[in-house]
């Protein structure tokens, strides 16, 4: 065997060595080779030279391989490494993956820095977890679908434009690197939050760089709320705070977002609405005048019937107008002679005028049908702008300008500039006029536009030292584009509808839309759709656009296709679609008169002229060639830059005018979309019309046109929604006009005929000769009338049976008689059938007419079937039906062979697609309503029947096909649903797609099944895959069921998972919704229901739904919401167009943010106050209620809701809310009286008690004898009342609580309030003045006090309460009319004195509370009138001397407490009270004198209790024994008193002094004193020791004997035997002293006074008084309280 080369051996070098030098061994056999390389399980090749892997086939136990800086351009070689774990293949210039099938147990791969384009060949690696593709040439993410185990996944410095749904098959990823990419918009945010793994993201990266998306406003905030998972956002981590402020504020963007998608869908409906009612009005007028020739026609047709012997006569048919028809009825008149022939006449004529309103009802209907079409694509326009705002986190917004701005000015005159009419003539079409110019505001495109104009004029600039750059600036030029024109999607010169079967209209019109605002978002680049469009494309057009020999541009390295066209003529860009439209309309012939003539037809349609939408871009041309014609045709119809090398774009010249012009550009960037133009075409003779607007008159219609809608609210739809309105309403005006013409000229001929109330052509035909007179009534069809019917001239029966207008009630059986078996035509019109006969005897039946009848079903018509007939005629107009199982009835009995069919005038006719429906199920149909079915019609009912229903005949059915082409795995809200970009794929297309379902009900280790080794075995994830598929439904999170047909909800309970459920457009009514089958299998997931325009009258079953959040229940007819009362998690709910009459049930839905109730039976504005107390209330729309009618509406609704922002889709401003409060803060509403009375307004006659406090009024206009004759009590407390003078007059009241308000005794002056910021408010403010004035005037014109009319509101007043107000002045408040008052309250004003007249009158009086006032004074007579006052209460005043309070004979209660009362003999004041029993001075200065109880008790023989302490027996004596000698102390002591003066030894001088406030310091002298006397009385001596006797103390010796025993007897009691004779002498001098200070009063005086001789004060015992100060405390045995210096 030979030896190894070298560079084989080089392999084990980089195996084992790859830091040393290992010499080539010539020796190493091939043998020795292989063993040693099978031994090798890593390999880090760098800078080998290695052009393929191959040499690695001997490695098999390589599990680790490194090949870095090679050129291996493609993958192969590694089939031997089985255990390949890690593979590296970083910059080789890989140009593919493959070559990878058999590496199965590979975990992480790799394939940075080369040159790859697409991801495939990764299908068998099942255990990969970690893929790094970065810094290649991928555009899209894609095949990954396999690798359900991947776990990190790198893209960096790429051209992904977009996610989507390509890692849905990778649920385990928990690191996502994607920076440096194309990633310009949000759209892909929302696709990542499936991956619920996911913890990193990165989309900006400091090595590689950023992707555009990053620099959006709002991105950070975008990422944090779309991904909750998130762990690390950009390298940053993601902490908790700004995850909740993220999550906040995009809340509340998609609630306002929410809220102006419900004012669009509610300003669509109520444009629709108004359409509908202009087309009713004028239906109704049609069909007046169509009925009535209808039934003259059955009258005389009859009549010629009978006159032709028997004979038919041509039935009405949509050709009834024709000459062929017309000849046969001459043919059949002339066999009747005469009398045939004028009927005849009469019939061709009521025959021309029933197919003129035939047709004119069929062109109302078709007017109407274009215009609802329209207004659906307005509103989907607005809905998709609105989204687009909240989907792109405010980076694009929409703005619509008006005539006041230049830019819409400038928009509309290039868009009259760029309209050639040559181009348009052969169309009927001579002008254009733009409805609504949209301005974008994109941040990222204009950059973008502005980063790549600046580079290329850099560039130019210098290359030729500026010259370039100028004219560069001169080739930037605005031009049209169409919206299909993103991306350059559509192939070049292509027609929009080449077939010109015009089955495309609608996907047209869903694509423009959904085109408008992807180029608004996106751009045109490939972004926008083309990079997809190239990816899927790669493998068959990389040799054109990806060859080698392409050139290389310098971030843009490869070919691309042209994008376009953009063209400076709008025909050039929409002639085509304007032809396509016009034969869509189905009245286009092939020549240029058809087209003008379907253009002047659909104009005078009603619904205006067709409309269109134009971008306009500022677009960059820079060196821009001509086409090479055959070169675009070698390309298919495409442009290809590779063809026209160093150019920026191509341009294409018109065939018919040279300066039109069409231009493809090479650089999506140079194409910036800056206005969007709603346009449309003005067909001949609108010009005229458009011209005078021009020159002045207004363009915009008036609300009136509208239906009292706002022209600026409906934007483009306002104009051809008042043609439509206007036409109708002028079309029905002209026929009244006939009508009153021929009325009145009927009158004047005496000659009242029934053409009256009908136009003129139908007039004209009913007035035709001969006169057709009224058949007479027949009670039942019996066969002798039926043979009578019947019977031909010479005794031979008919084949036809006309009973028309014979008022027949009860259906005949027509299968009873042989002679009626031969009929073949049947007419019961105009009678009164309830139910179809019996048929089953007339098997040769082939026309049936029992139209204008009262058939509510056709469940008899069963019966034909029976017989065998081939009906082929059935006429049902104006019945009663309206149930689409008698559709299907129809079909079941007659499909086959019905040719025309008449369901005109029933409510069936009325429902959204009845043409379609009846075509369906009758595919035999020539003509429907007196109308041919056109062969449009009819290929598409063709397609509609080869589809499966929706449901089945019973409205139930659904299959599990059709369920899964109606489930989603993911969950989108439903507002962005209807749009494609959001919607994701449904259960059907990802199982016809093979690709796994998501498995939310399996385990995490069940998913993982398939790691490595045997576990990973094929045959077991398919049995997995098979068992996900057999349980679909455990993946669905979203259901959509709208427009089914359903009557019955299907079976949920295998939806564990369902998070939102579409049952909207069905036929659900609420008894079934009670019979749902896993409704409560759904509570615990089931976020979202929409049940929009089904039957509900009730909601039965939704009551555990207890985590929902979004409800919508509008255009039902629900009543009652009781159900779902308890939904405290409901976050919106939407319950517009029904009848509810009361919101009682939303009182509980604390969770509620918005509310919609528009279009309902809410009458009253107390209807608010159910929802006063919602907390997060902040959006409702309530209108189109009749409480709006109200012009209290939005200023009591922003009044009472406080938290609301948003009111009828107006935001609400401060000033609004400050205009509102100052309108209704305090105002008495008939809604809080009906909440406090508790009653309906009809028994408040009956009302006699009514609480109104706590309710912050102001004004009381309300309350009157007038809605409260009986009231008796009335409770106005605690309010913010500033006068009374709104309070009516209420004479039978006899209690009134004005307590706790603002009432003063001023004059009121009205205070100037602020300047108001808002119209509302001025006039608010305004009104508010005017009767503030008005009010503060008296009847004279004097300013009027607040309390003025007191005494007007009722004489008979027994309680008045008028505490804690304002009263400063008693005098001002009228009392003396209030004869009968017995309580009167004025406590916690400002009363600072009681006038002598104040309480005059006041006889009956028996209480009075003056408490926490100002009283400091009480004049003379204030009190004289109240001889019956019991109770009277003066405490917290400021009063010091209790003059003037008499004479109260009655008073029993005093509060007094909390004055300024300070002497003792103030309480003299008092005696006079003879009948006072409890008396309150806590808190006065005199409470702390002495002598204060005992003077009380001494002077208020009557009293009971002194400040809540009642009055003893036991001191009650004592006062008694203290006061026994009064009468002779003051004697006594000016008898000693002279006695010591005449001694001299002391030389005391007398002083004059009360006993009242005599102190210790007065006193020393007679310490001196008592001291003997008590010695000498103690002893038993009869005089005092130190030769002083008793007699000298004023009193005799054995009273001072009882006293002195006394007061020895209670020291004992108090410090017992063992008392210090120092403590006894200082009791007894202190009870001695205190009892002997007092005297008696005077008659006539309120003092005493007293004269006192002794030592100087000097000489005080100072030491004996503070023993004193320091031992007694009050209430010990009689001792008063000693404080201080002072004996109080």
């Amino acid at each position: 065997m030979g030896a190894v080369s070298e560079e084989r051996q080089t392999l084990l070098y980089w195996a084992f060595h790859p830091d040393a030098e290992v010499p080539y061994d010539e020796a190493l056999t091939e043998e020795a080779f292989v063993r040693r390389a099978r031994e090798v399980v890593r390999l880090h090749m760098f800078m080998h030279n290695c052009s393929d892997l191959s040499p690695l086939r001997d490695f098999c136990a390589l599990r680790d391989l490194i090949v870095t800086l090679q050129t291996i351009p493609r993958l192969e070689g590694l089939h031997n490494c089985l255990q390949l774990e890690r593979l590296v293949l970083t910059e080789v210039k890989l140009a593919a993956i493959g070559g990878l099938d058999c590496c199965v147990r590979l975990r992480q791969l790799d394939l940075s820095r080369n040159r790859i384009r697409r991801i495939v060949g990764l299908d068998a690696l099942a255990a990969l977890e970690t893929l790094w593709l970065n810094e290649n040439q991928i555009a899209r993410i894609e095949g990954l679908h396999a690798n359900r185990r991947l776990r990190t996944l790198w893209l960096a410095r790429n051209h992904i434009a977009a996610i989507g749904e390509s890692l849905d098959g990778s649920p385990q990823l928990r690191e996502l690197n994607v920076a440096a990419n194309r990633l310009c918009s949000f759209r892909d945010i929302p696709n990542l939050a499936r991956l619920r793994c996911l913890q990193t993201l990165t989309t900006s990266d400091p090595h590689y760089g950023p992707n555009p998306v990053c620099a959006l406003y709002n991105y950070t905030t975008y990422c944090l709320y779309h991904l909750p998972q998130l762990v690390s956002l950009d390298l940053t981590t993601v902490s908790a705070e700004s995850r909740a402020a993220a999550e906040g504020t995009y809340a509340k963007k998609a609630i306002y977002y929410s809220m102006r998608i419900k004012a669009a869908q509610r300003l669509h409906a109520h444009a629709l609405g108004a359409a509908a009612d202009a087309r009713s009005a004028r239906a109704a007028q049609i069909a007046l005048n169509l009925n009535a020739l209808l039934r003259q026609r059955a009258g005389a047709a009859y009549a010629l019937h009978r006159a032709a012997g028997g004979r038919r006569v041509p039935a009405l048919a949509a050709d009834a107008s024709g000459a062929q028809h017309s000849a046969a009825l001459r043919a059949l008149g002339a066999t009747a002679g005469a009398a045939g022939d004028t009927l005849a006449l009469k019939l061709i004529a009521l025959d021309r005028a029933i197919g003129a309103k035939v047709r004119e009802l069929e062109q109302v209907d078709r007017a109407h049908g274009a215009l609802r079409a329209r207004g659906a694509a307005a509103l989907d326009r607005a809905i998709g702008r609105l989204l687009l705002e909240l989907e792109s986190g405010g980076n694009v917004r929409l703005e619509d300008g008006g005539p006041s701005d230049v830019w819409h000015s400038s928009c509309a005159d290039l868009l009259h500039s760029r309209f050639f009419a040559a181009d348009f003539v052969s169309h009927g079409i001579e002008g254009v006029r733009a409805l609504r110019v949209t301005r974008v505001h994109n941040r990222a495109l204009r950059s973008r536009f502005d980063e790549r104009l600046e580079a290329l004029l850099d560039g130019a600039a210098g290359a030729d030292g500026g010259g370039a750059a100028a004219a560069g600036r001169r080739s930037l030029e605005y031009l049209f584009a169409l919206p299909a024109a993103s991306g350059g999607a559509r192939a070049l010169g292509a027609d929009d509808d080449d077939d010109g079967d015009g089955d495309d209209g609608d996907d047209a019109a869903d694509a423009s839309v959904a085109d408008v605002l992807r180029c608004a978002e996106l751009g045109f680049g490939a972004e926008g759709g083309a990079g997809e469009e190239e990816a899927a494309d790669a493998n068959a057009e990389d040799a054109a656009l990806h060859s080698d020999a392409a050139p290389e541009r310098a971030g843009r390295g490869r070919a691309r296709w042209a994008c376009g066209p953009f063209s400076n003529s709008i025909g050039v860009l929409h002639l085509r679609k304007l032809s396509a439209a016009l034969r869509r309309g189905g009245m286009a012939g092939a020549s240029g008169g058809g087209s003008s003539a379907a253009a002047a037809a659909l104009a005078q349609g009603g619904y205006g002229a067709l409309s269109a939408e134009l971008l306009v871009c500022k677009a960059y041309l820079g060196s821009c060639v001509p086409e090479d014609a055959h070169k675009t045709r070698s390309r298919g119809g495409r442009i290809c830059s590779a063809d026209y090398p160093g150019a920026h774009a191509v341009f294409r010249v018109s065939t018919e005018d040279a300066q039109q012009r069409e231009w493809f550009l090479f650089e999506p960037d140079l194409a910036l979309v800056e206005y969007v133009i709603d346009f449309e075409y003005l067909p001949r003779g609108a010009q005229a019309d458009a011209d005078e607007a021009a020159a002045g008159a207004s363009l915009q219609p008036s609300n009136g046109e509208l239906g009292g809608l706002s022209a600026a609210e409906l934007g483009p739809l306002a104009v051809p929604l008042a043609a439509f309105i206007r036409r109708c309403t002028v079309a029905r005006g002209e026929a009244d006009g006939v009508a009153a013409r021929a009325s009145g000229a009927a009158h004047a001929s005496g000659d009242v005929a029934t053409t009256s109330t009908y136009d003129a052509d139908c007039a004209l035909a009913l007035a035709m000769p001969p006169s057709v007179p009224a058949r007479p009534p027949l009670e039942q069809l019996s066969a002798h009338a039926i043979f009578e019917l019947c019977a031909r001239h010479g005794g031979e029966l008919a084949d036809a049976l006309d009973a028309h207008g014979c008022a027949l009630r009860a259906a005949p059986a027509l299968g009873s008689s042989g002679a009626v078996l031969q009929l073949r035509e049947l007419t019961l019109s105009f009678n009164s059938l309830d139910a179809v006969p019996h048929l089953g005897g007339c098997p040769q039946l082939e026309s049936l007419d029992l139209s204008f009848n009262l058939l509510r079903t056709l469940s008899g018509l069963a019966t034909l079937s029976q017989s065998g007939a081939l009906l082929r005629r059935l006429d049902l107009s104006g019945n009663l039906l309206h149930a689409r199982d008698d559709l299907r009835l129809i079909g079941a009995c007659c499909a086959a062979s019905l040719g025309a069919l008449a369901l005109r005038a029933n409510a069936l006719a009325d429902v959204s697609g009845f043409r379609e429906l009846a075509l369906a199920q009758l595919p035999a149909l020539t003509e429907l309503d007196f109308v041919h079915v056109a062969p449009d019609e009819r290929a598409r009912a063709a397609r509609a029947a080869l589809t499966p229903p929706a449901a089945g005949a019973d409205g139930q059915s659904l299959s599990e096909a059709q369920l899964q082409a109606c489930a989603y795995t993911r969950h989108v809200p439903s507002l962005a649903f209807a749009h494609s970009t959001a919607r994701p794929r449904t259960i059907a297309q990802l199982l016809s797609a093979c690709e796994p379902l998501p498995r939310p009900a399996l385990s995490a280790g069940a998913d993982g099944g398939a790691n490595g080794g045997a576990d990973g075995e094929p045959g077991a994830a398919g049995a997995r895959d098979e068992a996900s598929r057999v349980c679909w439904e455990a993946s669905v999170e979203q259901l959509v069921l709208c427009a089914k047909g359903l009557r019955h909800v299907p079976p949920l309970r295998a939806f564990s998972q369902l998070r939102a459920l579409d049952l909207s457009d069905n036929e659900l009514s609420g008894s079934e919704l009670a019979r749902v089958d896993g409704f409560g299998a759904c509570a615990a997931l089931l976020e979202e229901l929409r049940l929009e325009r089904n039957r509900l009258t009730a909601l039965d079953g939704l009551g555990a739904l207890r985590r929902l959040r979004r409800l919508e229940l509008g255009s039902n007819r629900l009543t009652s919401l009781a159900p779902i009362a308890h939904l405290t998690a409901l976050a919106q709910l939407g319950v517009e167009d029904n009848a509810l009459a009361s919101l009682r049930d939303l009182g509980g839905l604390v969770g509620l943010m918005e509310l919609y109730v528009s279009s309902n039976h809410l009458t009253s504005l107390s209807d608010l106050h159910a929802i006063r107390e919602l907390p997060k209330l902040i959006i409702l729309d309530a209108s189109r209620n009749p409480l709006c009618a109200d012009s209290d509406y939005r200023p009591y609704a922003i009044y009472t809701l406080r938290r609301l922002k948003v009111l009828d889709a107006l935001s609400i401003e401060a000033a609004e809310q400050a205009s509102s409060r100052e309108r209704f803060a305090g105002k008495l509403s008939d809604e809080l009286l009906a909440e406090r009375t508790a009653e309906p307004a009809a028994h408040w006659r009956f009302v006699v008690s009514l609480d109104l406090s706590g309710c912050k009024l102001r004004e009381l206009s309300r309350l009157s004898d007038a809605l409260f004759p009986a009231l008796t009590d009335l409770s106005l407390a605690s309010n913010q009342l500033s006068s009374i003078a709104s309070l009516g007059s209420l004479p039978e009241l006899v209690a009134l609580s004005l307590a706790g308000n603002a009432l003063s005794s001023a004059t009121s002056v009205p205070a100037s309030p602020a300047a108001p910021r808002t119209p509302a408010a001025a006039a608010a403010s305004a009104a508010a003045a005017a009767a503030a004035a008005a009010a503060a005037a008296g009847a004279d014109g004097v300013p009027a006090r607040p309390l003025d009319r007191l005494s007007d509101v009722s004489a008979r007043l027994e309680r008045l309460d008028l505490s804690s107000n304002q009263i400063a002045d008693l005098d001002a408040v009228p009392l003396r009319a209030l004869r009968q008052l017995r309580v009167l309250r004025l406590g916690g004003n400002e009363i600072s004195r009681i006038g002598p007249a104040a309480f005059d009158g006041l006889s009956a009086l028996r209480e009075l509370s003056l408490e926490h006032n100002r009283v400091r004074l009480v004049e003379p007579g204030a009190l004289e009138s109240l001889a019956s006052l019991l109770e009277l209460r003066l405490d917290e005043n400021a009063l010091r001397v209790l003059d003037n309070l008499g004479p109260l004979p009655s008073l029993e209660v005093f509060a007094l407490g909390t004055n300024r009362v300070t002497e003792v003999g103030e309480l003299d004041k008092l005696s006079h009270l003879h009948a006072l029993r409890l008396i309150s001075c806590a808190a006065n200065p005199v409470c702390r004198k002495q002598l204060y109880r005992p003077t009380l008790i001494r002077r208020l023989p009557a009293l009971e209790s002194i400040d809540g302490r009642p009055i003893g027996h036991e001191e009650r004596e004592r006062v008694e024994l203290v006061f026994a000698s009064d009468a002779r102390l003051p004697a006594t002591l000016a008898q000693g008193a002279a006695t010591l003066g005449g001694n001299g030894a002391l030389g005391i001088s007398r002083v004059a002094l009360k006993p009242t406030a005599m102190s210790f310091e007065l006193l020393q002298p007679l310490q001196q004193l008592v001291p003997s006397a008590i010695t000498a009385a103690a002893s038993g001596g009869g005089s005092g020791a130190g030769g002083f006797p008793a007699a000298a103390l004023g009193v005799r010796e054995t009273d001072l004997a009882q006293i002195t025993g006394r007061a020895h007897a209670l020291h004992a009691a108090r410090h017992g035997a063992a008392a210090h004779d120092d403590d006894a002498r200082a009791d007894v001098l202190a009870y001695v002293s205190g009892t002997l200070r007092k005297g008696p009063a005077r008659p006539g005086s309120n003092s005493r006074r007293a004269t006192y001789t002794g030592p100087g004060a000097a000489a005080g015992q100072a030491d004996e008084r503070g023993r004193v100060d320091a031992r007694h405390n009050a209430g010990a045995g009689g001792f008063a309280p000693v404080s201080g210096r002072r004996l109080v």
